[in-house]
């Protein structure tokens, strides 16, 4: 696969997952754990690390999100 951006606005992504995570808690009564990676490179790669941000939260006292700088994703 080639390289793609899917997200490359960190503010707006941060804000955005806190805005779910928000109406997830009026609406249920659950815990939800978000992951973000944002950077350039293969997508596979950006789904692994916001999928190991997602288990950060999870591992660190849930109900959160995890955010990682801007890198390259290799």
């Amino acid at each position: 696969m080639g390289e793609k951006s899917l997200v490359t606005d960190t503010m707006f992504t941060e804000r955005l997952a806190e805005k779910i995570l928000e109406a997830i808690r009026k609406e249920i009564n659950i815990t939800m754990s978000i992951g973000i990676a944002i950077g350039e490179g293969p997508t596979e790669a950006l789904f692994k690390l916001a999928d190991e941000r997602m288990y950060i939260s999870k591992n660190t006292g849930k109900n959160k999100i995890t955010t990682q700088n801007p890198v390259e994703a290799s």
